[in-house]
């Protein structure tokens, strides 16, 4: 199974997955009033909202973590 891409929040430090962000974006004014969503990824414990990661951002993120998983196994 593939695991999903956690994304950051540079604000508050917390790591959530995308359905999280969207899943707070139904209390967006924007998204009641259109009915629609914008690109900001909004953290769902702060409400701090950010651009998803460009994909050299998410290859960056997904190296780290391969080599932290090699750190833990040695």
């Amino acid at each position: 199974m593939r695991e999903k891409a956690l994304i950051p929040c540079p604000f508050c430090g917390y790591e959530y997955s995308p359905e999280e962000a969207v899943s707070s974006c139904r209390n967006c004014p924007f998204h009641r009033t259109w009915g629609r969503t914008c690109s900001l990824l909004r953290c769902p414990r702060c409400g701090y909202e950010t651009p998803p990661p460009a994909g050299l951002a998410k290859f960056w993120q997904k190296w780290r973590k391969i080599e932290e998983r090699k750190e833990q196994s040695r």
